[in-house]
């Protein structure tokens, strides 16, 4: 299995991680945030044309609003014009990923698929980038999540892209939708609603990947 351990993150993204560092000063999900780079690193291994800069960009920022308050986020909303919608205001978790989009992009001028990226990684949505899609994962699958079901998926995730004449693209997308069925079956478990861009999201694959 891929060891986080050897990656060094993007010299030149020092100056973001020194930020980050000093806007997230809850030292637990500042090490959930590096975990997630460097998982986003083990994940790309497997492909040759992506920029490692932007996908640790997105890695980085993903969770820059996490955290906030009901307060801050009327806030945010006032001042960028989110627009949350009634999905995202009855699912509050999902929230920190939009407004986290918009601090990206308004404060830390990245592009326009970074951002992207960091609006869907809770929830995927339909005709995701491949940096999107390795967001999406990694935040489940890094190594600091202790749940079982996030150790299953890690490891099942690197079973699979070590096998020999493996397609990595196709291995992202079962991921997906076993993470989105995963997560699926606990929100319902809990008496709430899923959120329409997961479904949205598990459509897409499986009406796009004939194979499944």
């Amino acid at each position: 299995m891929t060891d986080q351990k050897k990656h060094v993150l993007p010299s030149s993204l020092k100056g973001l991680t020194d930020e980050i560092s000093r806007r997230m000063p809850d030292k637990t999900r500042f090490e959930h945030t590096i975990s997630v780079a460097y998982e986003c690193l083990s994940i790309a291994e497997y492909f040759t044309h992506i920029d490692k800069v932007e996908l640790c960009k997105a890695a980085l920022l993903h969770d820059i609003a996490k955290g906030l308050s009901s307060k801050e986020f009327e806030e945010l909303d006032r001042k960028y014009s989110i627009g949350f919608t009634v999905h995202d205001l009855e699912a509050p978790a999902v929230m920190h990923a939009k407004a986290g989009a918009m601090i990206a992009s308004r404060e830390f001028s990245t592009s326009v698929e970074v951002a992207k990226a960091i609006a869907e990684h809770t929830t995927g949505a339909p005709d995701m980038s491949l940096i999107s899609k390795i967001l999406f994962i990694a935040d489940y699958v890094e190594v600091t999540r202790k749940w079982e079901s996030c150790k299953q998926a890690r490891r099942e995730l690197y079973l699979a892209l070590e096998k020999e004449d493996s397609d990595p693209m196709l291995i992202l997308d079962l991921t997906i939708v076993s993470i989105i069925d995963k997560t699926a079956a606990h929100i319902e478990s809990t008496g709430r609603k899923v959120h329409p861009d997961s479904l949205l999201c598990k459509e897409f694959i499986l009406k796009n990947r004939k194979s499944y």
